[in-house]
């Protein structure tokens, strides 16, 4: 049976978990994602109210992640699989990119939670015997567990969360060089045709 990351804590302390919007403002860079992910100028805003938005995580397990403790980061394949498609789409013409939901719809995921920071332990509650138990895990990663949100808005979290401002991250993870190429497309300016017509 799958663990749910809401079941997941870095303690064996467990509460009603929080629900936490992922995407929620029209920040730096917004226009370049919005291109790279195949939507129109301003459609990002249409999902910031959808389920696959919201992340439902323990109190103690989101403290972490504010903390810089660890991250929540979809799995190997999946990750490459985002980079590939922002490097296609970065490509197209406007007409002829994908939009993100078609190549990777909204429904069940997986994340991994990976330790950021020495000495992380993560604990797993078995919703019905109430029974708690260690995750075991390596120093690069714990094992994935469900995840409702979408993973390229998890991804793109994880970038905003631990680039901006940019700090060290530790290579040996192999999470930084995935972030700094996640952003790479962000960083090119959209043609101008993407902004006729945009409000």
């Amino acid at each position: 049976m799958s663990i749910s990351l809401e079941n997941v804590n870095v303690s064996r302390a467990f509460t009603e978990p929080l629900e936490v919007p992922i995407m929620h403002s029209r920040t730096l860079l917004i226009d370049s994602m919005e291109f790279v992910w195949g939507l129109n100028r301003g459609d990002m805003s249409s999902y910031f109210d959808v389920a696959g938005n919201f992340l439902r995580v323990q109190p103690g397990l989101k403290a972490a992640i504010d903390a810089k403790d660890v991250a929540l980061i979809p799995p190997n394949h999946i990750v490459e699989e985002l980079l590939e498609f922002q490097r296609q789409n970065r490509k197209l013409p406007l007409a002829k990119r994908r939009i993100f939901t078609e190549v990777f719809p909204f429904g069940p995921s997986q994340c991994r939670v990976v330790p950021l920071k020495p000495g992380v332990s993560l604990y797993a509650l078995n919703p019905t015997t109430q029974k708690v138990t260690t995750l075991k895990g390596t120093r690069t990663s714990f094992p994935s567990v469900s995840c409702g949100v979408h993973p390229l808005f998890l991804l793109t979290h994880a970038c905003w969360e631990l680039l901006n401002p940019p700090r060290s991250i530790d290579r040996k993870l192999g999470l930084g060089n995935t972030l700094f190429k996640c952003v790479s497309p962000w960083h090119r300016i959209p043609p101008f045709e993407f902004y006729e017509g945009a409000e």
